[in-house]
């Protein structure tokens, strides 16, 4: 369906609209849904009516591009946001109080999706960080608050506001949250829903993750047929993703409730209203006059309670009575703009129309353990078996076997053995007599350095990401337990540091190359996220300068690239200048490694090269590199150059 965008009466000038207009058609198009500018206040999506409004007061004030950022988050909660059908697996005093925080732990991870999938969305964002630049300056409740925060963080690149800007009870539960969220952003669906195949690896994930506290509860006017496999697909990474929030958050947010509701209380009490909150905690028909009261004394208590009172404490009935103030506070703080999810309009109803917040009523949350969402992060990447490893170090370790190669070796005055090459020699001079003799030497651990630089530019996703990283972590699990130094860089339009020599291999090391992985789709929490980009040549060059640095007597570089250079700053020629310097000081053994089919051009630009290595290979070719780099001889065929 193509979208379309109506106009209200009294609407923005037609040259506004028909950009955003245009703007909308390649966000919506996909998605089927429509666009329609509102004369109200407020951005939402009516799910019955598959319509996103734009308010027409945000498109003449904050400008086109501003609402097409605020577009892209709403197509984004509609593409994979589906928390709404996993409230069940929360144990929380509200469920609208949850839909709140787990909208703002949602926004991160939508954000990162529609980043992914439509790159140009990226500077749209730019303009709506203003919307976060300040903290809460009226006084809300510090619940409502640390959901803003959430996804405030995230706007920042992660970064925490400096010391003393928050109140310490927020400021305490991000930071202990910080890292669950951030995992929690990480979990994301496939970036071209339509291409998701319901395989064996889909269904299993599906089996282990949508079963018992994180089964989802579907539409009851839904058919009764198998779900598509690219819905399974958002289901269970939102179920995953919501695990982590369950595990890793929730009860950080659910102590700060507590707290508000204990200074409301107390507030209320000390101005005679109790008889006011056991009205609205026994339940019926409340009239508008005692909500409007109650709900306009939560921010004054906010500021006269800072903290909760140590001789009172609320009753069941009177927690209960709190928690429905703080539900109609967030009613009516967000259709006054008091409190934000994203852009200067909050969601609310507009023309009498009932709507869902951020995604609509079809979604929801839910989640597993965290060491199951990173193995599902994007890319979905199994680090290499340690069966593998196990192989490849054993292989190295009997290479250098004293008692399996100690063969004759050098040119010594005495020996064990005759050396044939310069007895053939001394006819003619004399004077070798000296060097006629070879003797049994014990191998010792190479003396080498190994540099692997891998392209990290958008043409490696998919399956290639995936090979990348799995011989990567060969490489430097490997090289690790043979005490071999290793340094590993990625590069777009720069260098981007993966390991240092010093590194070794340890759960930091495996973190920070399974992040490698999200550079090629612009998603990596302050990472570099120019995957449009790849400057082979000056990224080259310093890659090897580094390298070249390291006093090993034998230093390699393997150039892991599935395409020609792409640079913002460089050429191909530049890459051909490059490599002709590298190669011509023999400082280093330069390597270049084509990885996927169709990566014949690698022999262009390398002399020594192996072009067109399938995904499933590359691993293999690793460990061949690996062994060459030690000295250890190898049957033949591991590695073939290429001409």
């Amino acid at each position: 369906m193509v979208s379309m965008l109506t106009k209200p009466a009294g609407a923005t000038d037609g040259a506004s609209v028909n950009q955003l207009r245009g703007l909308a058609a390649g966000l919506c198009v996909d998605a089927g849904i429509l666009l329609e500018e509102g004369d109200g206040g407020f951005w939402y999506y009516d799910h019955d009516r598959r319509a996103i409004v734009v308010p027409a007061r945000d498109i003449k004030t904050k400008g086109v591009h501003y609402c097409a950022g605020v577009l892209a988050h709403e197509v984004g909660h509609f593409f994979i946001s589906r928390y709404h059908q996993f409230t069940n697996a929360f144990q929380f005093p509200s469920t609208k109080l949850l839909n709140h925080l787990l909208n703002c732990l949602e926004d991160p991870r939508v954000n990162r999706w529609i980043k992914a999938r439509y790159p140009g969305a990226r500077d749209w964002y730019r303009l709506m960080v203003a919307d976060f630049e300040q903290p809460d300056q009226l006084g809300i409740p510090e619940f409502l608050n640390f959901g803003i925060e959430c996804h405030a963080e995230e706007m920042h690149g992660w970064q925490a506001r400096p010391t003393g800007s928050l109140p310490p009870r927020i400021e305490a539960a991000l930071a202990s949250t910080r890292l669950a969220r951030q995992a929690a952003s990480e979990c994301l669906p496939s970036l071209v829903p339509d291409s998701v195949l319901l395989d064996e690896r889909l269904a299993d994930m599906a089996t282990q993750t949508l079963t018992g506290r994180m089964e989802p509860a579907l539409p009851q006017d839904s058919p009764a047929r198998p779900l598509p496999a690219r819905e399974l697909d958002v289901l269970v990474h939102q179920a995953r993703m919501l695990a982590l929030v369950r595990d890793g958050v929730c009860e950080e947010a659910a102590k700060l409730l507590r707290i508000d509701c204990a200074r409301l209380g107390w507030h209320l009490l000390k101005k005679d209203m109790q008889a006011d909150l056991n009205a609205l905690a026994r339940g019926g028909r409340v009239p508008n006059t005692l909500r409007l009261k109650l709900t306009a004394e939560v921010i004054p208590a906010m500021k006269a309670v800072p903290h909760p009172p140590t001789t009172w404490e609320p009753s069941a009935a009177q927690s209960k009575a709190l928690v429905k103030v703080m539900e109609l506070f967030l009613e009516k703080a967000e259709q006054t703009g008091k409190v934000k999810v994203l852009g200067a309009s909050p969601h609310g109803r507009s023309g009498g129309r009932p709507v869902s917040r951020s995604a609509g009523g079809s979604h929801g949350a839910g989640g597993k353990a965290r060491d199951e969402c990173h193995n599902s992060q994007p890319p979905a990447t199994d680090t290499v078996s340690p069966r593998a490893v196990d192989q490849l170090t054993r292989l190295v370790e009997d290479g250098l076997n004293p008692n399996r190669l100690r063969r004759h070796h050098g040119t010594f005055a005495t020996g064990s053995k005759l050396s044939m090459r310069e007895a053939m020699r001394l006819d003619a001079e004399p004077e070798r007599y000296r060097k006629l003799w070879q003797r049994r030497i014990r191998p010792t651990r190479p003396d080498a350095a190994f540099g692997l630089l891998v392209d990290l530019s958008g043409s490696m996703r998919g399956e290639k990401i995936k090979a990348a990283l799995a011989g990567t972590h060969l490489l430097a699990e490997t090289l690790h337990r043979l005490e071999v130094p290793c340094l590993i860089h990625g590069f777009q339009d720069k260098l981007i540091p993966v390991t240092a020599w010093e590194d070794g291999y340890n759960d930091a090391v495996r973190n920070r190359i399974q992040g490698m992985g999200l550079e090629v789709s612009d998603s990596r929490p302050g990472g570099n996220n120019q995957m449009r980009f790849n400057d082979d040549g000056p990224c080259l060059e310093e890659f090897t300068a580094l390298v070249g640095r390291h006093p090993a007597r034998d230093r390699f570089v393997v150039v892991v690239s599935d395409g020609g250079p792409a640079g913002s700053r460089s050429t191909p020629e530049d890459l051909e200048r490059v490599v002709l310097k590298v190669t011509g000081g023999n400082e280093v053994h330069l390597i270049g490694l084509g990885l996927g089919m169709g990566t014949d051009h690698v022999r262009r630009f390398y002399p020594r090269s192996i072009a067109n290595v399938a995904e499933r290979d590359f691993p293999a070719r690793i460990g061949g590199l690996i062994l060459e780099a030690c000295g250890v001889p190898r049957s033949g065929g591991v590695v073939d150059w290429g001409g």
